[in-house]
C-alpha cells in the first residue's frame, strides 16, 4: 500500500502508457534508480513506448519520497527550463 495515498485512488487504473501514445507532445520523466514503489522500469517502459519525444531522466540512488528534495532534479530542471 502506497503511504499518503487513498485506497480508492489506488484502485484507480492509471493507464499512462495509453496516454503516452494519445499525446504526441514532448514528455519529461524523472525518476530515482531506488524508488521503492515504482519500480525504475516502469519509467522506461514509457519512455520506450516514443523514445524520440520522452525524455527518461534517471535520478541515480534517489528514492521515491527523495525526488523532490534531489540536487540532480533541481539541476535538469534548471537545464530544461533555460
Amino acid at each position: 500500500m502506497m503511504p499518503l495515498v487513498p485506497s480508492w485512488l489506488v484502485r484507480y487504473p492509471l493507464r499512462n502508457d495509453h496516454h503516452l501514445q494519445v499525446y504526441q507532445g514532448e514528455v519529461h520523466i524523472f525518476h530515482g534508480t531506488a524508488d521503492e514503489l515504482i519500480p525504475f522500469a516502469q519509467a522506461e517502459r514509457l519512455q520506450a513506448i516514443a523514445p524520440e519525444r520522452i525524455k527518461l531522466y534517471p535520478l541515480e540512488g534517489v528514492s521515491h519520497r527523495g525526488a523532490i528534495f534531489s540536487n540532480q532534479l533541481r539541476n535538469i530542471l534548471r537545464q530544461i527550463l533555460r
